[in-house]
Formats: C-alpha cells, structure tokens, sequence
C-alpha cells in the first residue's frame, strides 16, 4: 500500500504540471545562476537521482552550438526555451539526435509544439495510470506495480526506437540530398 499511495501522489504531482507558454517564461535574461535555479524549479517532477541540468551541461551545450550564446553572460527567453526542450529528451534521445528535431528557424513555434504535446502527454499518461493502479488489490499490489513497471519501461523502449528510427531515416535524407548538391556542383 506504501508504494502504491507514493506513486498516487507522485501521479496527482504530474499531473498539475504544465510547460510554460512562452510568453509566460521571464522577460529578463538570466546570469547561469538564474538559469539553472528556473530549469530545477520547472522540471523538479521529472527530476529522479541525477541533476537534470547542471552550468557545466549548459556550459557544454554552448559550446557545441546546440543552444545559441549567452550575451554578455545573459541568458534570454530562447535559450530558456531550448533547454527546456533539451532537459526533456536528453533522457530518451542523444544530443545530436535532439538537434535533429530541434527546428532552430523559428524557437517560438517548436517550443509551442513541445509545451502542447508535453501537456498532453503528461495528463492523458498520469490519468490512464491513476486508474490502472486504482485496480490494483492490496494484497498483490508488489507484482502488479512491477508488472506495470515492466509494461512502461516496454512501451518506452519501444517509443524511444521508433523515434530513432525516424530521426535516422531524416538524417540518411538530409545526407543524401548533401550529397546530391555536391555531385550536381562538381559537373
């Protein structure tokens, strides 16, 4: 019953979660402080043993150009948007992987996309779970939860392949169309 009542709190928890609009994220640029402080508070329900986001991963995330430049040490709304977003798959998809799906042209619209879906997810996931355990008796309630484990961990795994294969057959795309401009160029 212990487990069982942890994770019923744990699911009404997520269940109240909800990304940010964008134009609700803070109008001030933030120092990396700020930054980090904002993230924890804003995903502290997906957060399990490991940090979430740490200066260093931002500090990194600079530096291999897959979040735009703080100014003058001054992180804006865009940069918030995209480490959202990042902080979000980085536990399902390689960083690489992630900048695939990233459209970087327009922030705004990929970040409202994510905000929606993420919603979405989170609700209809946290409700169908809520009632699977609402089924669930006391006195197996040990080998139902690890059932139900084993069950997500299936479906995830699964999600996380099919969308790999996606962004590999993208990339194999966006290669092979490289590749063409280059054998038209040098004719």
């Amino acid at each position: 019953m212990f487990v069982k009542r942890r994770l019923q709190s744990y699911l009404l928890e997520l269940s109240n979660y909800n990304v940010p609009n964008v134009d609700a994220l803070p109008q001030m640029n933030f120092y990396m402080d700020q930054v980090i402080t904002y993230l924890e508070d804003n995903l502290k329900v997906f957060e399990l043993n490991d940090k979430l986001i740490t200066s260093s991963m931002v500090n990194n995330y600079v530096k291999g150009n897959i979040i735009p430049a703080p100014v003058n040490k001054k992180y804006a709304k865009v940069q918030l948007t995209y480490l959202l977003e990042i902080c979000s798959l980085k536990n399902v998809l390689s960083l690489n992987e992630i900048m695939t799906i990233i459209d970087y042209s327009n922030y705004k619209d990929v970040y409202s996309y994510y905000k929606d879906i993420q919603n979405d997810l989170v609700n209809n996931i946290s409700g169908t779970i809520k009632k699977q355990i609402t089924k669930i008796k006391k006195e197996n309630e040990d080998e139902e939860l690890k059932k139900l484990a084993m069950e997500l961990a299936l479906k995830a795994n699964i999600y996380k392949t099919l969308s790999e294969k996606i962004i590999t057959m993208l990339d194999e795309k966006k290669q092979e169309e490289i590749d063409k401009l280059k054998k038209n160029l040098l004719k």
